[in-house]
């Protein structure tokens, strides 16, 4: 019998078949010690990413795929070409044991991206945050989950073991239509904010993939279908192609032009399924850009895109404002809108929708916060010319953000990296970097009476009282918190890498290394130095830290090891709970 080579059936809007000449008449046969053969489907393809012409490596997973099963099963092959009139070859080949116990089968093909037995089995992380030019493809990842196949019913007529591949990931189309007659497109460069770009995929997992990290900017592709408007009315068209992971997320456009950056935010949590293309048409109204969109959604197939609507973009003073009043912010612009209004009403909610860098720019100190401040997993940077972090006295929530490289000095006065007193609760906030300066100092907080959790710092703490979480502790908690690799110190006994000073209150299943001597400058807790021995690992730590915030009721973010380039020196991560 000869061997038939794999091929596809690369389905665009209609059906087609594109298949190698074997020998047909196979089914029905004993298939014991004869090679598998396979023929792979490409579902509808409606993006620039993977598709049959550009496709030569995929990887094939076969294992048992019944309990009952008197034979094993548990191969991985590579399967290549060189082009795409080549055939198909096996690396290695792949026989079957016999011709009747069912089998799993899965397969993934990531182009540009090698993969091995114990990634497919085990896990690899993944990033999908650069999809200019090539990395587009590779961000486009084909997918069919483990399937049962039985020999006697479900291979082709030929004997063929039958694969269909869909696109495991989401895809948005943004189509930007301007009034210009420029030739060539004005707007440099087109983001898509709001969403996880990172994860651990793990194909022959049952849940295969798990968001990672914070959310972050996307850089979108240009399809290169740029046409020019006319001068009698005609707009300009071009349109992007995002790439997305699976997940429900507040998300953001944001396009570059003529240097200045102009951002829509869309107004509800919108649902990204896999297999599924999204459209978004956005319209520019003169030299004003506010991207801003209908928000009538309809569902359809794969091969029927999901359409966001239409809007009008006009010049954007860098927030939103939400139904309930909340301020959605996106740049150094709507941040400091928000801390003006808070000045009137300290009850007004905020929401960053992007990463913001306040290099050069002053937020306006807040004394008193009643709201919520809500970062989603974004980092505001370079935040300084303020004597505190985002307030001096928070008696609301503060969660889900990190300082990264702040510079917060209140020279002979309190301060504290995200607020100075905190009489509320802080959650999952993050000062990375930079330096905390004032006469009583903490890393979060300076004195805290209120809840203080799942919060670490590596920045520098200096002066007199300090503490790398929490300068005072009188009456509140800390639970389920560190600090690294940063600088702890004063000028009396109050200094600790956790806590300066604990006169009231609990101190609970929180771990430092480095900073000050001691955990604890004064009083009690629970602060345990990591010392990279057996059983005092960061890992251990980031167990003993979740098994708190499981006690605690806190389900929304928990802690693992970093493993990404900052590992040296910030040790472990929150991210985020799927379920």
């Amino acid at each position: 019998m000869k061997l038939r080579h794999l091929s596809f059936a690369a389905l665009a809007l209609i059906a087609a078949s594109c298949t190698n000449d074997n020998e047909p008449g196979t089914a029905g046969i004993d298939l014991t010690g004869q090679p598998m053969r396979v023929t792979t489907d490409v579902l509808p393809q409606t993006r620039a990413g993977m598709d049959d012409n550009n496709l030569t490596t995929f990887y094939l997973r076969v294992t048992n795929g019944s309990a009952e099963a008197t034979t094993s099963y548990d191969e991985f092959t590579t399967v290549n070409r060189i082009d795409v009139n080549s055939s198909w070859t096996y690396n290695p080949e792949l026989t079957w044991q016999d011709g009747t116990t069912p089998i799993s089968v899965s397969a993934l093909c990531q182009d540009g991206v090698t993969w091995d037995k114990t990634a497919y089995t085990a896990g690899k992380a993944i990033d999908i945050s650069d999809q200019t030019e090539a990395g587009i493809q590779t961000a486009d990842v084909l997918y069919m989950a483990p399937t049962i196949i039985d020999p006697a019913k479900d291979l082709t007529e030929d004997g063929a073991i039958p694969v269909k591949l869909s696109h495991l990931f989401a895809k948005l189309n943004i189509t930007i239509e301007m009034e210009t007659a420029e030739a060539t497109n004005p707007i440099t460069e087109l983001t898509v904010g709001g969403t996880q770009a990172t994860a651990t995929l793990t194909p022959e997992a049952t849940s295969p993939l798990t968001l990672t990290g914070e959310a972050t900017d996307i850089t979108a592709y240009d399809n290169g279908d740029y046409q020019a408007g006319s001068l009698t009315g005609d707009p300009a068209t071009v349109t992007y192609e995002c790439i997305l992971l699976p997940q429900t997320a507040t998300f953001t456009v944001t396009a570059t032009i003529g240097g200045q950056a102009y951002t829509y935010v869309s107004s509800s949590p919108q649902q990204f399924v896999g297999n599924t293309p999204y459209s978004l048409t956005l319209k520019v109204d003169g030299l004003g850009y506010k991207l801003t969109v209908s928000d009538d959604i309809t569902v359809g197939d794969w091969d029927n895109e999901v359409d966001l609507g239409n809007g009008d973009m006009n010049e954007d003073p860098g927030y939103t404002i939400a139904e309930d009043g909340t301020y959605q912010v996106y740049n150094a612009d709507g941040l400091m809108a928000w801390a003006t209004a808070v000045q009137i009403n300290s009850s007004i909610n905020c929401t960053l929708m992007a990463n913001i860098d306040m290099k050069g720019q002053r937020l306006e100190v807040i004394l008193r916060y009643t709201g919520t401040f809500d970062g989603q997993g974004h980092t505001i940077s370079n935040l300084s010319g303020v004597s505190h972090g985002l307030t001096c006295d928070n008696e609301g929530t503060i969660q889900n953000v990190t300082l990264f490289n702040p510079n917060l000095n209140n020279e002979g006065y309190d301060s504290g990296g995200i607020t100075s007193i905190n009489k509320g609760r802080i959650t999952n906030c993050h000062v990375i970097e930079g330096k905390v300066q004032g006469w009583s100092v903490g890393g979060i907080a300076n004195y805290n009476s209120g809840s203080i959790l799942a919060c670490s710092s590596t920045a520098d703490v200096i002066h007199g009282e300090a503490g790398g979480i929490v300068g005072y502790l009188s009456g509140g908690t800390v639970t389920a918190c560190y600090y690294a690799n940063g600088s702890v110190t004063g000028y009396n006994s109050n200094v600790g890498s956790i806590v300066g000073q604990v006169l009231s209150g609990t101190v609970s299943d929180c771990y430092w290394s480095g900073g000050a001597e001691k955990g604890i400058g004064e009083g009690t807790g629970e602060a345990t130095k990591v010392t990279d021995e057996e059983g005092n690992t960061w890992a251990a730590a980031a167990d003993a830290m979740n098994a708190a915030l499981q006690e605690a009721n806190y389900t929304e973010y928990h802690w693992v090891v970093n493993t990404g380039e900052d590992a040296a020196s910030r040790p472990l991560i929150t991210v985020k709970v799927t379920e």
